[in-house]
């Protein structure tokens, strides 16, 4: 039940093509069904990434039942998409791994655990 935002100041257009690219990498590093993965990209915010808003980050909140030892993938994976598609610098990609008990979390009206 990963859900994944990220919020970047870069302005780019968030196309089908760029969330299914999102989407892809919690279901191949989790395998976790696609129907369970929910992706949202908030481009042009105004976002401070360290002494500047110059600087082109991202802040990357992913949300999930569960890593086991997935997390150091996953955080590569991330990183290498906001550089790639935001021209983002590493050094400011920040990704906050939230792990979520089953029985706090629904899909189609019911508790996961």
């Amino acid at each position: 039940m990963p859900f994944i935002t990220i919020d970047t100041n870069a302005n780019v257009d968030v196309t089908s093509q760029l969330l299914d690219e999102l989407s892809n990498i919690a279901v191949t590093v989790l395998n976790k069904p696609k129907n369970y993965v929910t992706v949202k990209i908030n481009s042009g915010k105004a976002m401070l990434f360290g002494d500047s808003s110059e600087n082109i980050g991202a802040l990357v909140e992913f949300k999930s039942i569960g890593y086991g030892d997935k997390k150091p993938e996953l955080a590569k994976q991330l990183t290498d998409f906001a550089v790639r598609h935001f021209k983002a610098r590493g050094l400011f990609v920040g990704i906050h791994f939230v792990d979520m008990p089953a029985a706090n979390v629904s899909h189609d009206g019911m508790l996961m655990g």
